[in-house]
């Protein structure tokens, strides 16, 4: 066993050991983690990945249409586009990839604080690559129509944990997952989304779907594409998708991409203020399932 896989089964123990737990059930612990990793290290050398078979896997993946219109995220930061890979595409590329281990831990919830110290970490068993990344979860969710409010109930405190852990995975994943297959897989999911889709009618419930769950315009979104809705096409369809998912993984809030005071001011210039309140944003779904969004629902 080399010195990175004792390293490695060490970061696990010292989760047991920071929340308490007595020398004996530590050293207890310890060995059993130290055997799991050697089992794991083995299988992975008696079944080497065929790279061949990976890349075919990820295509036939990425396939599915269902998997297509969650692959990617896109919204705006400084004046530029932030894009990239979903976590649930890089989790079916590792699991095409094979030979991996992908996880995220809560090794302590401070309730006197409101805080949670976590660790995501992937780990190619294979060629033993691994990253790590450590940071703190705050009980806190802000919003502009409640402001910050601390979140008590043990529910609301695992999906802040969970939501905030899944999106340092993903960073992890990328840092060992082959750049070139990523890449590979966001371009056939592309191909996928566009492919035997009625594009125009694809946009119409694209717009619906962001207007009826976030509360978005139609005058908004044509002012984010800076055109009108007449010369949408395959790009702003796939745009609307990835803002879509951008969303509900909670990359970027609706309101940080269409501010309240543009969102007021359209609603102004086409009804009165009475109406104007009837289009403020609509909570953001919290549940786990997988947004569909041409079809309007989750």
């Amino acid at each position: 066993m080399n010195n990175s896989l004792v390293k490695q089964a060490n970061s696990v123990t010292g989760a047991v050991e920071y929340v308490g737990s007595n020398n004996v059930s530590v050293a207890t612990q310890s060995a059993k983690v130290l055997a799991e990793v050697q089992g794991k290290v083995f299988m992975a050398k008696q079944y080497p990945r065929n790279i061949v078979e990976v890349q075919n896997k990820i295509l036939a993946s990425c396939e599915r249409k269902s998997l297509a219109e969650v692959a990617e995220y896109e919204y705006p930061r400084g004046g530029t586009k932030i894009t990239g890979a979903s976590i649930k595409l890089l989790e079916v590329i590792a699991q095409c990839y094979g030979n991996i281990h992908y996880t995220w831990k809560e090794l302590n919830r401070d309730l006197e604080n409101h805080k949670s110290l976590c660790i995501a970490e992937a780990w190619d068993l294979e060629n033993n690559i691994s990253s790590s990344l450590e940071f703190e979860v705050p009980h806190v969710r802000t919003t502009k129509s409640s402001g910050t409010t601390i979140l008590t109930d043990e529910r609301d405190i695992y999906e802040m944990v969970a939501n905030n852990a899944s999106r340092r995975v993903r960073r992890c994943l990328e840092n060992v997952v082959p750049r070139d297959l990523v890449d590979l897989a966001r371009e056939q999911c592309s191909s996928t989304l566009t492919k035997g889709v009625d594009i125009q009618k694809g946009i119409d419930k694209g717009i619906q779907f962001l207007n009826e769950t976030y509360g978005i315009t139609l005058k908004q979104i044509e002012t984010y594409f800076g055109m009108g809705r007449q010369g949408f096409n395959n790009n702003q369809y796939v745009k609307l998708q990835k803002l879509a998912v951008s969303f509900k993984d909670g990359l970027v809030s609706p309101e940080s991409v269409f501010p309240q005071e543009q969102k007021d001011l359209s609603n102004q210039s086409i009804a009165p203020k009475e109406e104007a309140k009837q289009e403020q944003p609509k909570p953001s779904p919290s549940g786990t399932g997988q947004a569909t969004l041409f079809e309007g629902k989750f």
